[in-house]
């Protein structure tokens, strides 16, 4: 989980470890997606899958997601 304002860090980095990942043998399973909460109206955020391993990020906030973001961060967790 990331916010996608971190800058720490970043979730553009993050998203290029994970393309790597594709040469290393994890398929990407589900593109780069929007998931919804606040009965699905707003976007939460954007996920991917691959072999398993899930990046998901949190909008608008920064490397402290779940602190200020803790309805979106609680949707990835559960």
């Amino acid at each position: 989980m990331s916010g996608n304002t971190d800058a720490v860090v970043p979730t553009e980095g993050t998203r290029q470890v994970m393309y790597e990942l594709t040469s290393k043998g994890f398929d990407l399973e589900q593109d780069w997606e929007p998931y919804y909460i606040e009965n699905g109206q707003a976007v939460g955020g954007f996920y991917e899958v691959r072999e398993g391993l899930i990046f998901a990020t949190v909008h608008g906030v920064g490397h402290m997601a779940p602190q200020w973001k803790p309805e979106a961060a609680y949707h990835l967790v559960t």
